[in-house]
């Protein structure tokens, strides 16, 4: 039972991470600005300087989003399993078992129907 425990802690703490870490709103500043970027490209009134001024602030923006997206995810995915396998040198849990029913297709499979039912009743309020 216990390593139920830690696979849904594995899930609530990557949620948490990717949350505090802002990683869905600066995936969506990436969109922004590769929109922003293109419609200047195609803009017919911009000189090609312009046009160059403006590619290099949106590449400069975009490379810091990336890196700042990548350690959000990277820390997302390792702090929790971190934590399981801190346990699991202490003897309490084992990260075999808890990444065993984690990787069950029984535990994606709710764990996925209850994140799904989640966002749809958090964009209904």
């Amino acid at each position: 039972m216990i390593e139920y425990a830690g696979a849904i802690f594995l899930v609530i703490g990557f949620i948490f991470i990717l949350k505090i870490s802002g990683l869905v709103e600066k995936s969506t500043r990436v969109i922004d600005i590769s929109k922003q970027a293109m419609s200047q490209l195609r803009n017919p009134e911009l000189s090609d300087d312009d046009k160059e001024i403006a590619m290099q602030a949106h590449s400069k923006k975009l490379v810091i989003l990336f890196f700042l997206i990548t350690i959000g995810g990277i820390a997302a995915v390792f702090l929790p399993f971190a934590m399981i396998w801190g346990l699991d040198q202490l003897g309490l849990i084992s990260v075999d078992a808890v990444l065993g029913v984690a990787l069950s297709w029984p535990f994606i499979v709710v764990t996925s129907v209850v994140i799904i039912v989640v966002l749809v009743i958090k964009r209904k309020r």
